[in-house]
């Protein structure tokens, strides 16, 4: 099969089996811009694959069917590997199709993105905003952004892409009707919100936990404050352009000791999937285990302030039938905070992710609620 053929079936694949509901391509002109910038012209030709132990490097001049399969597979490639870390990569073209549509771009808008990567999006958006639109890129790897544009050049493409912090927006070409990010952030960057129209969108992946990112979809108000709903989960490499805060050792205090505990099933909870419920109560959360230990079935809960808890019963016991012993130590009472966090939610009916959400004060407090902006989950600062 050709790359175009591959290239159309990925597309049609796409319609059939959206992202979480959220597509594009089933529009006549998002289709086109998609043809017009196939994913195939924004993969180099040396990408990487992980083989259990570490990253991989391949060569299209040596795998020519390895490559073409890899680029119109419905996967994420990963482009570029620093000290044995992915730093770059083309996105998974499904997910890329959900984040587009989320943005619900028209022709004749401006808009901002942080992290060009290969230039995909960025060719993606300028073809659908039509001539009278504005795309703008930031990259904070300069190398990169040049690669970009030219790639994006080779389709007909001219969005403008610049080397720099994209969490400080661009504020010489500000205001934007939509601004987007192809990379996670710990906190959505007011320069994003403060050079966004009121009534614009903020469309990025926040940072929850090291194992869960969500995509929020947040309306700016004339007041400077933004909201709105969460639009799926997903996964995306950290902001480049700031350092990661280090993640603090476990505390060493007395353990906060509790016994015959009977609801909180977080070995159920992982089995499900559900963990996400804890992590959007208890940002950092971290779950390991469970284990065997000490002839126990045993659990840890962690987050960065130190915090931690070690829960477990007897080696193929019951974890809710009040068998459960637990040691919470640190500042926060992790499981206590866990068992409330699933307490609230089974009461409020198991409300799915999308029913949760970000507000952005301001003051550049963010506020995670369920349902509605008024029921706080949690505060981050």
């Amino acid at each position: 099969m050709t790359a175009e053929h591959l290239h159309a079936s990925l597309t049609d694949r796409i319609v059939v089996e959206p992202h979480w509901g959220w597509t594009v391509l089933d529009d006549p002109a998002w289709r086109k811009a998609w043809n017009v910038a196939p994913r195939a012209a924004f993969v180099p030709d040396v990408w990487f694959t992980w083989d259990g132990r570490q990253y991989i490097r391949h060569d299209r001049v040596a795998e020519p069917g390895e490559w073409t399969a890899a680029v119109e597979a419905d996967e994420p490639v990963i482009t570029q590997v620093d000290g044995g870390v992915p730093s770059c990569s083309n996105s998974t073209p499904s997910l890329v199709a959900a984040m587009l549509d989320a943005l619900d771009l028209k022709p004749g808008m401006r808009v901002f993105e942080s992290g060009a990567g290969t230039g995909w999006t960025s060719a993606l958006m300028y073809h659908r905003l039509a001539q009278d639109g504005i795309a703008v890129s930031v990259e904070y790897d300069r190398q990169l952004a040049k690669e970009a544009l030219n790639r994006a050049f080779d389709v007909g493409a001219y969005p403008v892409v610049r080397a720099g912090d994209g969490t400080a927006g661009a504020p010489d070409m500000a205001p934007f009707d939509r601004v987007s990010a192809t990379h996670s952030v710990n906190r959505i960057p007011a320069a994003w919100i403060e050079q966004t129209r009121p009534g614009g969108l903020v469309v990025a992946p926040l940072r929850i936990a090291t194992s869960l990112d969500v995509l929020v979809r947040l309306v700016v108000a004339d007041d400077g404050s933004a909201s709105g709903q969460i639009a799926f989960p997903l996964a995306f490499m950290a902001d480049r352009a700031h350092s990661v805060p280090a993640v603090s050792s476990w505390a060493e205090d007395e353990p906060r000791r509790t016994k015959g505990l009977g609801f909180l099933d977080v070995p159920r909870i992982l089995l499900e999937r559900r963990l996400w419920v804890l992590q959007l109560a208890i940002p950092g959360l971290t779950v390991t285990g469970p284990a065997v230990e000490d002839g126990d079935d045993t659990l840890w809960l962690s987050a960065s302030d130190g915090s931690w808890a070690v829960a477990w019963v007897p080696q193929g016991g019951s974890w809710t039938r009040g068998e459960t012993t637990v040691d919470q130590y640190g500042p926060r009472s992790l499981w206590s905070l866990a068992e409330a966090a699933w307490l609230a939610w089974n009461e409020a009916g198991q409300p799915g992710m999308v029913e949760y959400g970000l507000s952005v004060g301001a003051d550049s407090v963010h506020s995670l609620w369920m349902k509605t902006p008024d029921n706080v989950v949690v505060v981050l600062g």
